[in-house]
């Protein structure tokens, strides 16, 4: 089991097994991304643009492998974190309204606007 100790200036020593594993060295960032469901997952920058779009099949497995390019996935997963942290987390599509909705709403606007 790896464990490791997070200091009281939040600094965190990623254990040498790890470091071995993920090819880490010193001064290497890691980028983290936390998912819908809480789980936190993170990444070394290092990681292979193929190892990437794994990754990203999981999440969107249609994706255009030939427009979306690495530096794209990694926008996408800091807009994600992003939009976590600030409490946007119902990505569930909503129903489309009906024709007659729609025209109800057009009339509204009409009478209140006046024209």
């Amino acid at each position: 089991m790896n464990v490791a100790r997070i200091s009281a200036n939040g600094q965190v020593t990623v254990p040498a097994e790890i470091r071995r594993l993920l090819q880490l060295k010193e001064g290497d960032k890691l980028l983290f991304l936390q998912k819908e469901n809480g789980e936190v997952i993170f990444f070394s920058p290092t990681i292979t643009p193929e190892e990437l779009r794994a990754y990203f099949t999981q999440i969107l497995p249609d994706f255009d492998r030939d427009r979306i390019y690495p530096s794209d996935i990694k926008k996408v997963m800091n807009w994600y974190n992003l939009l976590v942290k600030s409490g946007y987390t119902d990505f569930e599509l909503k129903e489309e309204k009906g024709a007659d909705e729609n025209k109800e709403e057009e009339k509204e606007l009409e009478e209140v606007t006046g024209s």
